[in-house]
């Protein structure tokens, strides 16, 4: 019986940093990551696209975000030297992810 979502599983416990031992995990960015003015509601940190940038995409890659956000992942593609397309719908958006990905160049 059991075994739902939230259920314990045998031999499971722990915080959800020991899945990403690569760094140290971090729910939110810092204000000084995220930048005074970014006013985007869902930040992510660097370092975790990052990681998950270098996991998925091969030496050379181009790496494609359809929901570009505030440009967290463009951020991250561009300072390891990844080929970077993103894609947003919101103006305001737009221009947060913009200036983020020009300062990292």
């Amino acid at each position: 019986m059991g075994g739902g979502a939230g259920t314990p599983r045998v031999g499971d416990s722990g915080g959800a940093s020991r899945f990403f031992p690569v760094f140290r995990y971090q729910a939110k960015p810092s204000q000084s990551e995220k930048g005074a003015t970014n006013v985007h509601p869902t930040v992510k940190s660097i370092a975790l696209m990052d990681w998950l940038i270098r996991l998925v995409t091969p030496p050379g890659g181009v790496v494609l975000d359809p929901f570009l956000g505030s440009g967290t992942t463009g951020v991250a593609a561009v300072k390891g030297g990844f080929g970077f397309i993103g894609i947003e719908r919101e103006a305001e958006y737009l221009a947060i992810a913009r200036a983020r990905i020009e300062a990292a160049e």
